[in-house]
This record gives C-alpha cells, sequence and structure tokens, in this order.
C-alpha cells in the first residue's frame, strides 16, 4: 500500500481531477435557483438531478475522501513528499505547495457544493452544521484534554484511552444529530448516505488542513535557515572585510624624496634614483 502513494504522483493527480469533476457536478446541479426574473412569484427551476447521478457523485466524494485519509493512515504526513522531499529546494517546495492550498480550498467548497446538490435531488434542506461544528470544536477539546491528562501523570496507556473514547463520543454525538435531523427530513437511505458522504468529507477536510499545516511549517523551517544562514554570511564577510582594512593599515609605508608614498622599501629606492637623475 505504501508504494502507491510514495513512488508516483500519478495517482494523487488523478485523485485532483476526480474532486475537481465531483466539484464542478456538484455546483452545476446544486440547489434550485430562486431569482424571479419575471416577477410574477415564480422559482426558476434548478437543474434535475437523477438517482444514477447521485449515487456516482456521491461515490466519486466517498473514493475521493477514502484515498486520502487511508495515505494519511498508511505513511503519514510522508504523503505529501511530492511537496516537502528534502531534495526540494525551497522556491520547488513553495510552488508545489500551490496545488496543495487548491486541493485544500476545492475539498472545503465540494463539501458546500454536496449539500447544495443533495438539497437540489432531495428539493429539501439538509443539516451540516452540527457534524461540521463538531470536527471544529472536538479535536482542539480533546487535545487540551490530552495535555491536562500529560500533565496531572496519567499514564500513557489510561491517557492515549481517555482521549480516543473522548474523541470518538464527541464524534458520534456530533454526527449522530446530523444524521437523525437528516432521515426525518428526507428518509434513512438518503438521510445515511447525505450525512456519511459529508461526515467522510469533513475528516477528508480536517487531513487535509493538517498536511496543509504541516507542509507550511516545513517552508517556515527552511526560511528561517536561510534567514540565519544569510545573516551568518554576512557577518563572516563583514569581519573578513575589516580584518583586511585592519591589516593593510598596520602595513609599513616609505617616502621618496619628493613625499610620494610606496609599500615596498625597493619602490621607494628606485624612485630616490630616478629623482637624483633628474
Amino acid at each position: 500500500m505504501e508504494v502507491i502513494f510514495l513512488s508516483s504522483i500519478i495517482p494523487y493527480i488523478l485523485v485532483f481531477g476526480a474532486m475537481v469533476v465531483a466539484m464542478v457536478l456538484c455546483f452545476r446541479y446544486r440547489a434550485p435557483l430562486t431569482a424571479d426574473p419575471d416577477g410574477n412569484g415564480t422559482e426558476m427551476p434548478g437543474r434535475t438531478v437523477t438517482k444514477q447521478l447521485m449515487y456516482a457523485v456521491s461515490g466519486l466524494c466517498i473514493f475521493i475522501a477514502l484515498f486520502e485519509i487511508v495515505a494519511y493512515l498508511s505513511v503519514g504526513t510522508e504523503c505529501i513528499w511530492w511537496c516537502t522531499g528534502k531534495e526540494l529546494g525551497f522556491f520547488a517546495k513553495l510552488l508545489r505547495a500551490v496545488p496543495l492550498i487548491l486541493f485544500l480550498a476545492c475539498q472545503l467548497l465540494q463539501i458546500l457544493f454536496y449539500k447544495q446538490f443533495m438539497e437540489n435531488y432531495l428539493k429539501k434542506d439538509l443539516s451540516v452544521k452540527p457534524t461540521a461544528i463538531g470536527f471544529l470544536c472536538v479535536l482542539p477539546l480533546c487535545i487540551i484534554l490530552y495535555i491536562v491528562l500529560s500533565c496531572i501523570d496519567v499514564t500513557p496507556p489510561v491517557r492515549d484511552m481517555i482521549f480516543y473514547v473522548a474523541l470518538g463520543v464527541l464524534m458520534v454525538v456530533a454526527i449522530g444529530i446530523s444524521l437523525f435531523r437528516n432521515i426525518k427530513m428526507c428518509g434513512p437511505r438518503t438521510g445515511l448516505i447525505f450525512t456519511s458522504v459529508t461526515s467522510i468529507l469533513l475528516w477528508a477536510a480536517l487531513i487535509s488542513l493538517l498536511l496543509f499545516v504541516a507542509a507550511i511549517i516545513q517552508l517556515l523551517f527552511q526560511t528561517l535557515i536561510i534567514v540565519v544562514g544569510l545573516y551568518f554570511a554576512k557577518s563572516v564577510f563583514k569581519g573578513f572585510n575589516n580584518e583586511m582594512i585592519y591589516t593593510s593599515s598596520q602595513k609599513t609605508v616609505y617616502r621618496d624624496m619628493n613625499g610620494d608614498l610606496h609599500y615596498t622599501r625597493f619602490g621607494a629606492e628606485q624612485a630616490n634614483e630616478k629623482i637624483s637623475r633628474k
């Protein structure tokens, strides 16, 4: 499995292309427009979403998100080796961070567009806020809990167990609230599909955010190394220049009979001979 994620950039390009296709489809078939161009109180109809299209787009979104989750669980932050490799220079890393930023932006937009896409399919309002808020709040709270448990000398196995149990319970609660609302609005099957897809997309977006932060930290660290190196080189050059000035100021100079300066005795004597011949 690791070979797939570490040997070639082609899988990442294919996944990025699939994400663009899914996002374009969700945007094109999003919720109906509510504009009233004729002023007669009628709404403009949205494009019809068939059941086959709904399943295809949902499956594509799940595939993209699962690819990212599996890649992160398999190799961690090394899955962005194409962006943060040790053989890459600063500007190469900076340039390759652009696709990572675009991927993160597309992933966040995809969640919004998929919600509008499903609302157009069901002609009903759906809920994703509880899950989104849960993802935004649960992880920081669990990290704080982890730090507190570490400070009060809880043994590592107990600390890790409490952390993962708390994370799992809170996430189940957040997803469960959205699932309950969506099932109430559109039935068990469609509510389960929508809640599952949005939850997986949110997990993938969270992983993309973590990978983006890891890439930025590496860039900042390399920038710091470059700045320190330039400052050190400047200090060395300045010290060398000062020493050259000091050395040149300590050299003995010789004057000839006309008062002109020479850096060697031989030069002064030759000048004196020429002066005497005159």
